[in-house]
């Protein structure tokens, strides 16, 4: 800024001088000069309020400068009596630009010098800093390097562990494969055989047996029949979890209706009540559903009252599940609900009823329970991913609520 302003000084008096025109051509240029590097050094002063404060009277100042020198100019051509007084008051105007200009060349070398004292100290501290910065990294790859190996030697170990479970759950698998093959073909031979031989001893040679002989024929019979009754039911619950059947879509009223169907010839159910509302058509396996409720109606004839007709209902709707996990809330059901009138049993039983070899000794009960029926119902709900649960009352009836998933 000082430069062009006294590089339009230079110009203006040797137009004075000279009276030649050719000087105002450069007076004009630095003149148009003046104002954009002005406004330059204040935009690169703009975040320092103490510098822009005396930019600003410095800009202020220039603009005075410049108009005592344009009225100077003014005053020489016209050959103006205050001409002299303009020279003198540029001179001292210039004057007070030069300081202002000192003062602002004091205060950025005041800052360039306290930024050299910075950056020599950060230039002499980055050795220390780079060299502390490789220890803390190189430490943390260590640790990280550590930990990795920790976990994959732990992961490893769980890996080694894991397939000696599953071998031994393999061969466990193998196992009760061949007890099931042996229960269902060695066991029953034997037994079929005791239900031949006492057959015959009731039959052919009943006129030998004392009353005594024959009672005691007809309950080892009866025991015999309940045993391999007991084995096929373990047969049929070891098969669901290795069956190889396909999901298909199935109407569970068709499916009901096969399964009375097949059970129609007992006399308690001959002579019950059956309503039925179902319309659902769900994806799930045939076999295993007409399974399950043969369980349920079997279980129904089974603890059906002496003193009344059967009356049995199977009516299905859509509910969201209340007795569900937590996970489960959120879920649309398909609820069926398989309500008799038999003698019930105490609500505090609700859960244990589903376990395998469970009976509740309810009065009235009989000894046809083999508490196999509704542990093999629950398993066939668990491989539909639905479940089961049972409400009761002693002597008015029981309740089995099973709920399909319907986004299966």
């Amino acid at each position: 800024v000082e430069h062009y302003i006294k590089e339009a000084e230079s110009a203006q008096r040797g137009y004075m001088h000279t009276h030649d025109s050719s000087f105002m051509e450069p007076y004009l240029l630095f003149s148009k000069r003046i104002n954009p590097s002005a406004s330059e050094i204040q935009e690169l002063a703009r975040d320092n309020i103490s510098m822009q404060n005396k930019i600003i009277r410095l800009r202020n100042f220039i603009s005075k400068r410049m108009e005592v020198m344009h009225f100077s100019l003014q005053a020489y051509e016209n050959k103006d009596s205050n001409f002299h007084s303009y020279l003198l008051k540029g001179r001292l105007l210039m004057d007070t630009c030069q300081t202002i200009l000192r003062e602002i060349e004091t205060q950025e070398q005041a800052v360039y010098d306290k930024t050299s004292v910075r950056k020599n100290f950060y230039v002499l501290k980055a050795p220390a800093n780079f060299r502390n910065l490789f220890l803390v990294t190189l430490f943390l790859l260590v640790l990280s390097f550590i930990l990795i190996m920790r976990e994959i030697m732990r992961r490893s170990s769980y890996q080694r562990e894991l397939q000696a479970k599953m071998i031994e759950l393999n061969q466990t698998h193998e196992e009760l494969q061949q007890v099931t093959f042996i229960t269902s073909h060695d066991f029953q031979e034997p037994l079929r055989k005791i239900r031949v031989f006492t057959t015959r001893l009731t039959g052919k040679h009943r006129e030998r047996q004392d009353e005594e002989g024959i009672q005691l024929i007809d309950r080892i019979q009866a025991a015999a029949g309940r045993i391999q009754e007991l084995i096929q039911e373990m047969v049929q619950y070891m098969a669901l979890s290795r069956s190889n059947e396909k999901m298909l879509q199935i109407s569970f009223a068709s499916i009901v209706q096969q399964a009375l169907n097949e059970m129609g010839d007992h006399p308690v159910l001959k002579k019950a009540e059956i309503n039925t509302q179902l319309s659902a058509t769900l994806f799930g396996y045939p076999s295993q559903i007409r399974l399950l409720f043969k369980s349920l109606i079997d279980n129904s004839i089974k603890f059906a009252h002496p003193e009344r007709i059967l009356k049995l209902s199977i009516t299905g709707k859509v509910t969201i599940a209340k007795e569900s996990e937590p996970s489960m809330q959120q879920k649309t059901w398909y609820m069926i609900t398989v309500r008799d009138n038999g003698i019930g049993f105490d609500q505090e039983f609700n859960k244990k009823i589903f376990h395998l070899f469970k009976r509740l000794e309810t009065a009235g009960s009989g000894p046809d329970g083999k508490g196999v029926g509704l542990a093999l119902a629950e398993k066939i709900m668990a491989n539909h991913q639905g479940f089961i649960s049972a409400e009761g009352t002693e002597d008015e009836g029981a309740s089995f609520h099973l709920y399909f998933p319907v986004t299966f």
